[in-house]
């Protein structure tokens, strides 16, 4: 990575950051950085760091970002924010324990990575690093153990026992076999026991059964990560104070307003839940009312962390501990929309001015034959693999690479070009419409409470949240909405039924639906009959002009 690394250092703000980061806690402001160049400056500051966290204002910032530093650093992690902040609904696989808990693992090994959260998962509690570690299950061949306790301990530790194991998360006993598929791992493993003793461990695949290989050793990771004392992420990532990057943990704050936007409005939400909640009386006495870090206890840790705040304008203070600000000059490259000409002619005109250009392509062969095309339009490229090169003045490397947006930066004469901007970005097509044309939720991020929602058999209706009710003395999330003459309750698990209310203006009130009576059929029966009678009109004008004379126009003068 030379060739991304080395022009970073004749940037005269480069060094001076890298060693603020050095010297203590605080927040260093960097402002004046593109989309695409994010994660360029995050590997060029922290690529000898053991720990890098990157937050982000959301799970799709979040997403976006990791991305593009799964170029710069392929062992990258994401660890997404749960999905409800009221309580965990089963609609979901368990995809977002599988990631976050092999943050949890790469984090206890003790390897070099970097992870990308959004803010709301730093919001949340989760076991501490002790606990987590403890919880831990390990077998070793000729072991004695028994198997009682291993059933106790794999359900305490969040496992779901099935007749078969399918899925990451879930374990099956048949005599003396334990199948088990840890989180962490991509296939399960058996285990098989003579008397107490273990016999033999293997890996397997779940579908066909074969064994593939045989183990010596097995560690089980937890399934869930609400085992034991639980506090704030933060406290997975401490940052030591000897001033040696290499065994410390550096933060990268991605546009930092918008971070505190996104966490204020978590909190609110969350505290909004919970006091409805604690006034309705849905908590037992000796039940623990649920918490998470507020807006204030966030900002403080960052404070007491060795950050760096990228944004592309200049970073306001407010409570912010910044130690010092820096400004750079970023700037995006030109969209060719697959125009090859275009591209040949800013890369001469690059070539002119000394830049040195990376062409990046997602496909190798591709990243060849764009070498080989470019070489034939007289632009002197070549593709290479060896990361350990460096540029020089006028050269054109293409390389195998995947990035969201190209950037330059014209005061070291870099310039970035991404298959995206030569290409361009395909307009997605229009899907035909089969139902109300309301917005449908993908998930409880997009609702909050007041959000006018349509339910498809029961109409308009309020969002008021999430609510616990007891069905067979089994706790079960029911979303809660407000009709004109009382309330319904949906399963969580039924969020397909639900779409967001378009009608209307911004800040108009919609008009909330009966449960009782039949208001919103006949309101559903009264659009079928005029979409009826359009198509009808419509089927017979076009009737019309299909049988019509049609009238020749002379020739214009």
């Amino acid at each position: 990575m030379q060739m991304f690394l080395k022009p970073l250092t004749e940037l005269a703000e480069y060094d001076e950051i890298r060693s603020r980061i050095r010297k203590g806690p605080g927040i260093i402001s960097l402002a004046g950085c593109a989309r695409g160049q994010k994660a360029h400056m995050i590997y060029g500051l922290s690529y000898d760091a053991k720990i890098t966290l990157v937050v982000t204002e959301n799970d799709l910032a979040a997403k976006a970002l990791y991305e593009d530093l799964l170029f710069y650093e392929p062992g990258a992690l994401f660890y997404p924010a749960k999905d409800l902040l009221f309580y965990q609904a089963d609609i979901t696989s368990n995809l977002l324990d599988i990631q976050r808990m092999r943050v949890f693992r790469a984090l206890i090994e003790d390897e070099r990575v970097t992870v990308v959260v959004p803010v709301a998962a730093m919001m949340d509690m989760v076991s501490v690093r002790e606990d987590l570690t403890d919880a831990r299950l390990v077998f070793e061949m000729d072991e004695e153990v028994d198997l009682d306790w291993i059933r106790e301990s794999l359900v305490r530790s969040g496992y779901e026992r099935c007749p078969e194991v399918s899925l990451p998360g879930q374990f099956a006993v048949r005599g003396s076999i334990i199948d088990i598929w840890s989180l962490t791992e991509e296939r399960p493993f058996r285990i098989e026991l003579f008397g107490d003793e273990i016999d033999s461990m293997r890996s397997f695949d779940p579908e066909s059964q074969r064994s593939i290989e045989n183990l010596q050793k097995v560690m089980i990771y937890p399934a869930a990560d609400n085992i034991g004392r639980k506090a704030g992420l933060s406290g997975w990532f401490p940052t030591g104070k000897d001033g040696n990057i290499a065994d410390e943990c550096v933060i990268f704050l991605d546009e930092p307003t918008h971070i505190l936007e996104a966490a204020g409005a978590v909190e609110n939400e969350f505290r909004e839940s919970v006091k409805m909640r604690i006034e309705q009386g849905d908590y037992r006495k000796d039940e623990k009312i649920p918490e998470i870090l507020g807006v204030d206890r966030i900002v403080s840790d960052f404070n007491r962390s060795r950050c760096v705040a990228l944004s592309a304008l200049d970073m306001r203070k407010g409570d912010w501990n910044i130690t010092a600000a820096f400004g750079q000059t970023v700037q995006a490259v030109s969209s060719y929309n697959g125009s090859f000409e275009f591209l040949v002619g800013d890369i001469k005109k690059y070539r002119k001015r000394g830049y040195r250009v990376i062409v990046m392509s997602a496909s190798h062969t591709r990243a060849r034959r764009l070498a080989q095309d470019l070489d034939r339009q007289e632009v002197p490229a070549f593709y290479t693999e060896d990361e350990k090169l460096e540029l020089a003045s006028g050269q054109v490397a293409v390389v195998y690479g995947r990035a969201s947006r190209g950037f330059e930066y014209p005061l070291i004469r870099l310039a970035v070009i991404t298959e995206t901007d030569i290409l361009g970005t395909k307009p997605k097509k229009r899907k035909k419409r089969t139902r109300y044309s309301g917005e449908k939720i993908a998930s409880f991020n997009e609702l909050h409470v007041g959000d006018p929602v349509v339910h498809e058999n029961r109409g308009v209706a309020i969002y008021r949240g999430i609510e616990q009710v007891k069905v067979d003395d089994v706790l079960k999330d029911y979303i809660k909405l407000e009709y004109k003459d009382g309330n319904l309750y949906v399963l969580a698990t039924q969020l397909d039924v639900l779409q967001k209310y378009t009608g209307g203006g911004e800040n108009s009130t919609p008009k909330l639906n009966r449960l009782s009576g039949q208001e919103w059929e006949k309101t559903r029966a009264k659009v079928k009959s005029s979409v009826r009678s359009i198509a009808k009109d419509l089927i017979a004008l076009y009737a019309v002009r299909e049988n019509s004379q049609g009238f020749a126009f002379g020739e214009d003068t």
